[in-house]
């Protein structure tokens, strides 16, 4: 899998694809070389390839919404738009919080600078942190929230950045050096910042043991951060995204559970229900250079809001990538564009499998948001469209428990 990912680093795209084969053959549910096969295939135009194994990676990780969102996207783009919200849908599957529960994000540049998405237990905070070490520290001390005989996952992913980078000095046709300036010159040094770029990720499974040996676990864990962090920011611009969950037990109607971590997006103090997008990690264990989740969703987000003009669809797409992407702002105003685009569509049993997958989305969105009772309305709506609704139905249990 490494060794796949620096290959296409490189831009060697068949040895890349040779090598994410060997891996998944060599650990057959390697659903992060899956996925990754997956959209290395898209790259290469080989969708046939690509739709296989990110179905194959869903198969597996039912909750990679990462996988979903790649998958649907490109279905939607051949013409399948039908088949596109059906696999959408299963994206806004809502998850029950315990007092125990625990989810975790903070994302800061630098040697830590700012949290963001940071959630224990339906705990909310979005605030701007000193620029110190403590970012971490508490970060670590939320962990320690979680009984010892309880598993949690960590997920790390690290990208890299040259400080700063000199534009190359070229000759002009008569010989003489030259150097790029103004506008030019910032240009081309933001290119060749991107193409001396690298990003890392690496997970964490931390099975249950005793209290001293949980200790022990985190202790080890965030030492090791703390020294990449430290080694890291002599040279590079530094942006680290640190994700980590309880063990949720609840497989949901989404079948298999997932293996690895799931954070769970959730506002309030007494939040019933949370949303679990997975981040994409390394269950193997080890510091992998590869192109981080958010990278995976980046890379298509330009192609998905040129495409949306009139298409509800395409609006949809673009909401669950918002709302993925913590967006829940833009996921609400892509979402009612798509409600008010579909209520011109005269197919009567075409425009209801819309709304359907509009409402859900909106539902989902307010449980990012914090409003249990507007995301109820909206799944409630849904069961009005279409009573077997698997989805609805299993978030209105949750939030009318």
């Amino acid at each position: 899998y490494q060794l796949a990912s620096v290959y296409e680093l490189l831009g060697r795209d068949n040895a890349a694809e040779e090598s994410f084969k060997k891996a998944i053959s060599l650990y057959p549910r390697y659903e992060e070389a899956m996925l990754a096969l997956a959209v290395l295939y898209e790259k290469l135009g080989k969708n046939t390839g690509a739709e296989i194994q990110y179905k194959k990676a869903l198969k597996i990780k039912p909750g990679d919404g990462v996988a979903r969102l790649r998958l649907a996207n490109m279905i939607a783009k051949a013409g399948r738009k039908s088949e596109a919200l059906e696999i959408m849908s299963r994206a806004f599957l809502i998850s029950p919080l315990s007092e125990e529960g625990l989810a975790l994000s903070i994302s800061y540049a630098g040697k830590p600078q700012t949290s963001t998405n940071a959630q224990t237990g339906g705990e909310n905070e979005n605030v701007p942190q000193p620029q110190d070490d403590k970012v971490l520290d508490n970060f670590k001390k939320r962990l320690t929230k979680v009984p010892s005989s309880k598993q949690i996952n960590i997920e790390v992913d690290i990208k890299l950045a040259p400080k700063q980078i000199t534009p190359k000095v070229e000759k002009s046709p008569d010989g003489d050096f030259i150097r790029p300036r103004g506008a030019l010159a910032s240009a081309v040094e933001s290119l060749q910042k991107q193409e001396n770029s690298a990003a890392f990720s690496r997970s964490f499974i931390l099975a249950g043991v005793d209290d001293k040996e949980r200790k022990e676990q985190l202790d080890k864990i965030f030492n090791d951060l703390e020294n990449v962090l430290n080694q890291a920011a002599e040279k590079y611009e530094v942006d680290l995204s640190l994700r980590a969950n309880a063990q949720i037990s609840n497989n949901g109607i989404l079948g298999e559970a997932a293996i690895g971590p799931e954070p769970i997006f959730s506002m309030g103090a007494n939040a019933k229900a949370g949303y679990n997008p997975y981040m994409v990690g390394n269950d193997m264990g080890l510091w992998t250079p590869n192109k981080s989740w958010v990278v995976y969703i980046n890379e298509i987000m330009p192609e998905i809001l040129n495409r949306l003009a009139n298409s509800p669809h395409d609006y949809i797409i673009a909401g669950l990538a918002a709302i993925e992407l913590g967006k829940a702002a833009d996921a609400l105003e892509y979402f009612n564009r798509a409600a008010f685009l579909g209520a011109n569509i005269k197919n009567v049993d075409e425009a209801k499998e819309l709304l359907q997958i509009i409402n859900l989305g909106k539902g989902t969105v307010y449980i990012v948001l914090g409003d249990e009772a507007a995301a109820l309305k909206e799944y409630k709506t849904v069961l009005e469209l279409n009573p077997s609704n698997e989805i609805a139905k299993a978030n209105v249990e949750i939030l009318e428990k």
